[in-house]
């Protein structure tokens, strides 16, 4: 039995349990009904839970549904052309991938070659005292490899050979590998793109529509021709090695490299 409080009589106490009790229910009652109305109030927030809302992240059910009907699992699961669609851009992507793929080991391996060319063709240019590279142009004239005429009392002093490449043939071997670095670079740009095509059509969170899939989808083809009008074509592939001792020796080897072929 609760004690009464001194100076209280009991008919007084009685009342005044009475109301206190009246009181605590209309409270409890309150603070149930804001919980139920998702309203944070304290005791009642972790034992009352609004039944349409996660209890775990606090997202209503509802938001939940529709969140997980727009990911990529969801509709390649249940939205057959959708699937389809999406498989398409992404058999097209792997082959756009695999081609570019292709495209720049040739071209690098071409630029190997040229390069190895181009090595040749300075060994064999003529050299003025200090070392610069001096070249005969079409019209007899003495230049540098930048075009800069040679003073005749310098020209004078240079030793010919006789197998020196021209002027000429010295700037096509030069533009030669400039062309095929332009070409590598478009690739490598290819690459990256194709790499954030990837990245929007695995998006699992924010998929694409099957509009933007096809649209994607046209833009890798558009890709691929592109790398594919880009890839060396009848080139000699040679191993990483080879080509490293290819190029250490090139003095050597010079005249035994086939000559690439020009795209």
């Amino acid at each position: 039995m609760t004690d009464r409080p001194d100076g209280i009589g009991p008919d007084e106490f009685e009342t005044y349990s009475e109301l206190f009790r009246v009181k605590a229910a209309a409270e409890d009652f309150d603070d149930q009904q804001h919980a139920i109305a998702d309203r944070d109030v304290g005791r009642y927030r972790k034992h009352i839970q609004n039944r349409d809302v996660d209890p775990v992240t606090g997202e209503k059910r509802s938001s939940v549904s529709e969140r997980i009907r727009r990911t990529l699992d969801w509709l390649l699961l249940n939205d057959p052309e959708f699937a389809r669609i999406h498989n398409t851009a992404m058999t097209a992507l792997a082959g756009a991938e695999d081609a570019t793929q292709v495209a720049l080991e040739k071209i690098l391996l071409t630029i190997t070659g040229e390069q190895v060319a181009l090595k040749d063709m300075e060994s064999r240019a003529a050299r003025l005292e200090d070392g610069t590279l001096v070249f005969r142009n079409a019209k007899g004239e003495i230049v540098t490899a930048d075009g800069n005429r040679v003073g005749d009392n310098l020209a004078a002093g240079i030793v010919w050979r006789g197998d020196e490449p021209t002027y000429e043939e010295y700037l096509a071997q030069l533009e030669r590998v400039e062309d095929l670095r332009r070409d590598e670079a478009e690739l490598r740009g290819i690459e990256t793109e194709l790499g954030d095509i990837r990245g929007a059509l695995t998006d699992n969170e924010a998929p694409p529509s099957a509009e933007q899939v096809e649209t994607l989808t046209d833009r890798i083809e558009e890709l691929q021709g592109q790398a594919d009008s880009l890839t060396p074509r009848n080139i000699e592939f040679i191993s990483d090695v080879e080509a490293a001792d290819r190029t250490r020796n090139s003095d050597s080897v010079a005249t035994s490299i086939p000559a690439m072929p020009r795209t």
